[in-house]
């Protein structure tokens, strides 16, 4: 007696009293490239993708996976094997492989065991409820495992249509395939509406969270057709996140029109005065004159402009294509002319060429990176040997509050991304309603990313106040010095960091 268990979970509950041989199956077929022209290839191929995907070494697959598979290939056609699978389409990937590998060896007396819970599987049956379950085994015909052979090549091809074909020959003994395979054409990325994908998203935005703890119960609720573990769902949300910069750059293409426009900005004013940088920053710049200076995340350009006429040849980037335009514009304008790219600061390196004496941003910008270290790379990229980078950035403690500073509601730390629905500006004007993700990062994430690029930090200040009335519940004390209502003197609200990079 042979048992293929789908897993270790399997495994470490499996009676002992149920006698025979244990092969486990530890695959995640459901997800991956599974195309291949022979086992062989089948094997590298998959030891590659989950190497890549999860850092599953290639000799652990050998040892833990195609061996158990290659046990297979040994069994006596006669010998009695009874397969251990759930319902959901992760399990059911895994199965159609292994029928596929019975049906090469023509193998007569397989049997196949369902856990009729579709969400728990086999985790809600007692040790007793799964001595019982071998009873209920349906034994599947020569026809029967051809069939699911025949399921597990459409799979391999993503062949919908052959899917569907077979699972109406089958459906009549195993009509849950109907709903697995309906799950397999939905999660397919031209698939229909309520794709993983697209649930895990709602469930993001619902939440406001990318955090695991948050998501994955919902979303194992929501779907459990895909039997999708921690690690798969922690997969997709790690892929969503990498996506944000379209969700951030159609909130940032809304924003600026508005933000051009404001009282908050006022632009007549700026034409007039030709400057929007505030004390902290000049008294941190020091003289100018002559210096190539990067500003990163410029938005319409006008601490950009700024730096040109404190006598800087300034460059301006950010990734909005829209406040790009703007910023050209108010060049024009004001007949200062620096040089203005559009880029994501992560591409910045293929976008920009040469080395610069400074490097500035300030106010609202590292925030909107989730990786500090890809963005300390980019600033030694493009500091010169002995150049500064100057940073003046809101304090990280503003962002754990409310939007009304009356409680606690987001981490210090940086451990998942913060997932909004914007329903306002901090400027005046039109409402903007758009999603947003956004990071709060510690200040150890800061030091560290610095200083794991061997940066030398000169300076480092809290301030406060911020000089910008652009929070909620917020009392000026002086001109350009806004802190919060009943917490005035208390909280910090501003920090500069002054970082040189070794000669």
């Amino acid at each position: 007696m042979i048992h293929i268990l789908n897993g270790d979970s399997l495994l470490d509950k499996f009676p002992k009293e149920l006698k025979g041989e244990r092969i486990v199956a530890r695959e995640c077929l459901i997800e991956g490239d599974v195309s291949a022209d022979n086992l062989s290839e089948f094997y590298n191929n998959r030891a590659s993708f989950l190497y890549h995907a999860y850092g599953t070494s290639k000799t652990d697959y050998v040892e833990k996976t195609r061996t158990e598979f290659e046990k297979i290939s040994e069994l006596n056609p006669l010998e009695q094997v009874f397969c251990w699978f759930e319902k959901d389409l992760f399990c059911q990937a895994n199965f159609w492989f292994v029928c596929d590998l019975l049906h090469r060896k023509n193998q007569q007396n397989v049997f196949l065991v369902l856990a009729e819970n579709l969400q728990f599987g086999f985790a809600a049956l007692s040790t007793q409820e799964l001595k019982q379950s071998i009873e209920t085994g349906t034994l599947l015909s020569s026809s029967d495992l051809a069939n699911f052979s025949k399921l597990w090549k459409a799979y391999q091809a993503k062949n919908f249509d052959e899917l569907q074909e077979i699972e109406k020959r089958l459906i009549s003994k195993f009509p849950f395939l109907k709903e697995v395979v309906l799950a397999e054409i939905i999660k397919d990325p031209k698939g229909k509406k309520g794709n993983p994908m697209e649930v895990l998203e709602e469930l993001i935005f619902l939440k406001q969270s990318t955090d695991l703890k948050e998501i994955f119960p919902e979303f194992s609720k929501r779907l459990p057709i895909y039997g999708y573990g921690d690690l798969q769902v922690k997969r997709m949300i790690k892929e969503w996140e990498d996506k944000y910069l379209s969700v951030n750059k159609a909130l940032w293409n809304k924003k600026v029109p508005v933000h051009f426009d404001s009282n908050f900005y006022n632009n007549p004013a700026f034409l007039k005065s030709l400057n929007s940088l505030n004390s902290i920053e000049l008294d941190l710049l020091g003289d100018l004159d002559g210096k190539k200076v990067l500003h990163l995340q410029c938005h319409f350009g006008q601490d950009t402009i700024s730096l040109q006429k404190l006598g800087a040849q300034a460059t301006g980037v950010d990734f909005s294509e829209t406040a790009i335009e703007k910023a050209r514009d108010l060049s024009e304008q004001c007949q200062i002319f620096p040089e203005f790219v559009c880029s994501d600061i992560y591409e910045l390196d293929k976008n920009l060429k040469g080395q610069f004496d400074m490097i500035f941003t300030s106010y609202g910008t590292i925030g909107w990176l989730p990786d500090l270290n890809k963005w300390a790379e980019i600033l030694d990229h493009f500091l010169k040997p002995g150049g500064i980078f100057l940073i003046v950035e809101f304090h990280p403690m503003i962002w754990v509050f409310d939007h009304n500073f009356t409680k606690f509601v987001y981490s210090y730390f940086n451990r998942a991304a913060i997932v909004e629905k914007e329903e306002y500006s901090y400027t005046d004007g039109a409402a903007i309603e758009l999603n947003s993700v956004s990071w709060n990062h510690p200040f150890s994430e800061v030091f560290g990313a610095l200083l794991g690029k061997n940066l030398v930090i000169d300076d480092f200040q809290e301030y406060d106040y911020s000089p910008y009335d652009c929070f909620s519940n917020t009392t000026k004390i002086d001109e350009y010095k806004y802190q919060i209502k009943g917490m005035e003197g208390k909280l910090p609200m501003v920090y500069s960091l002054k970082v040189t990079k070794p000669a």
